[in-house]
Formats: structure tokens, C-alpha cells, sequence
């Protein structure tokens, strides 16, 4: 099973329609990014991790998840060193949100001070990354077929459709030739165990370099399929029939009703910010 590839399962989300996880998807990603307050994230991310449960999502899936979060930590654990200014918080008492815990003044940049408002702007910031639990459960339960169908429908010009299914199909199949490459190096002895950084930069460049020459000629191959079949010369025609059951209306209706009172509520009373 590749990273980000469909997989057919025999679990409520994979039955429903491509175009109601479509709507579910932008929904979450949608609240997720204008949220700043984590007593709405949070019940966000739950709803996330419910779904891919119940898709059955691989669980080396969230590992992509855990390892994105703890890689951007530090960084944005920093820049929230510099999120102490009253005006940016708009719901948060201001003596709350700027209370110092801790402060020091760096040469060349200025004061930093780690506030409570800085960590939960951090958490935040941080949280967005749980947003591709609801890509996953999209990617794993719907045929790239059915996606591009969805496109197609949408009217998208042939080369937008062809360069998002390309993007679309490119990461598991890659993921795929990584996995052949490292199998067939560890065959012949290799590996990156080494405290010296120049020799584990040496040992990379035996694993990197079939990788770009495998990825040179997947584009070359792409290209001259795209030409045989002679992509652009006509217009594209959907090929599938969308049929909406009695769920499917009741899911995307409420995920759309969620979506816009969420986004009446921000904007008339700042509900979601901090």
C-alpha cells in the first residue's frame, strides 16, 4: 500500500459520494485555517481523526501528521516569542493574552517574551497541520478517476485537470519507486548509519541520484503518454454519473450549513479567534 494512494475498503466513507467528502474536506480545512481558538480546533481535529478511523486510513498515515507537527514546533514555538502585541488578539483578554512568563531581550531582534497568547497562537499555527487528516481520508477513499470527474464537471481548463491529476498520482507513485530504491541499496549493503555528517552525505548520494534519474524519466514518460493520446485536442468529457443518496444530501447539507454559520459568526462576532 503506497503513501496517499486509493484504497478500496468496505467502510461508510468510501461509500459515499466523491462529491460529499469533497465538500466534508474543504469544510474541515476551511474551519481549521480561520480558527484560532483551540476550543474550536480541537473538537475539529477529533472530527478529523473520527473519519479516517472510520475510512480505515493507514495508521503510518498520522505518523506524516505527528512528524510535520514536532519538525515546525520549534520554529513556530519561536515566533510566538514575538506574538505579545495587544491589537492581535481580539476575543482574549489583553492582560491574559500578553501575561509574561517569561521574557529576554535578543540582540539584532528584540524583546521576546513567552505570553499565554503567544502559546495558544502557537497551538494554533501548530494545529494546522492536523488539517491533513481530512486530505487523507479524501485521498484514501476516493478513486483518482472519481477526482477527476469532479474537475471535469467543474468546468477546470484541460491542463489545470491535467496538471492536478499529475500532482495527484506523482506522490504514490513515488513513494513506491522510494521503497524499490531503498530495498535494492540495502541489498547491496547500504546504509545511512553514521555520526560523521559528510559520510552520511556521501552514503545519501547513492540513494539520491536513481532517485532524480527515476523522476527525469517518469516526466518524460508522462509527457510523451500525454502526446500519444493527444491530451488538449478536444474537450474533456465526464465519464462517471454522480449519484447522490438520502446521506450524502444530509452530510454535505450540514457541512455546508457548519461552514457558512462558522463563517457568519467569525466575521459578525469574531467567534473562532483569539
Amino acid at each position: 500500500m503506497s503513501f496517499l494512494s486509493y484504497t478500496y475498503r468496505d467502510t461508510p466513507i468510501h461509500k459515499l459520494n466523491a462529491i460529499t467528502k469533497l465538500i466534508v474536506t474543504i469544510t474541515g480545512v476551511t474551519l481549521g485555517a480561520i480558527w484560532f481558538n483551540p476550543i474550536f480546533l480541537i473538537p475539529l481535529d477529533l472530527v478529523g481523526i473520527c473519519i479516517c478511523l472510520i475510512a480505515k486510513v493507514p495508521r503510518s498515515w498520522y505518523k506524516i501528521v505527528a512528524l510535520a507537527m514536532g519538525g515546525a514546533s520549534p520554529f513556530i514555538l519561536f515566533l510566538s516569542l514575538f506574538q505579545h502585541n495587544p491589537a492581535l488578539f481580539k476575543v482574549l483578554d489583553p492582560e491574559f493574552a500578553t501575561y509574561t512568563i517569561y521574557g529576554i531581550t535578543l540582540p539584532l531582534i528584540g524583546t521576546a517574551k513567552l505570553t499565554y497568547g503567544g502559546l495558544i497562537w502557537a497551538f494554533a499555527i501548530i494545529n494546522r497541520f492536523a488539517l491533513l487528516l481530512f486530505f487523507f481520508s479524501f485521498m484514501y477513499t476516493t478513486p483518482m478517476s472519481e477526482v477527476a470527474d469532479i474537475l471535469k464537471k467543474l468546468k477546470l481548463p484541460a491542463g489545470a485537470v491535467f496538471v492536478f491529476m499529475t500532482a495527484y498520482k506523482f506522490i504514490p507513485y513515488m513513494s513506491i519507486i522510494i521503497d524499490k530504491i531503498t530495498s535494492a541499496q540495502k541489498l547491496r549493503g547500504w546504509e545511512v548509519k553514521s555520526r560523521n555528517p559528510i559520510k552520511r552525505g556521501k552514503k545519501l548520494v547513492t540513494f539520491i541520484n536513481p532517485v532524480i534519474q527515476r523522476t527525469s524519466l517518469i516526466i518524460d514518460e508522462i509527457s510523451a503518454a500525454a502526446e500519444i493520446r493527444g491530451f488538449g485536442s478536444r474537450k474533456l468529457t465526464p465519464i462517471m454519473r454522480f449519484k447522490m443518496r438520502l446521506i450524502d444530501y444530509i452530510v454535505s447539507i450540514s457541512a455546508l450549513i457548519v461552514l457558512g454559520v462558522a463563517l457568519y459568526l467569525l466575521a459578525r462576532y469574531n467567534v473562532g479567534l483569539i
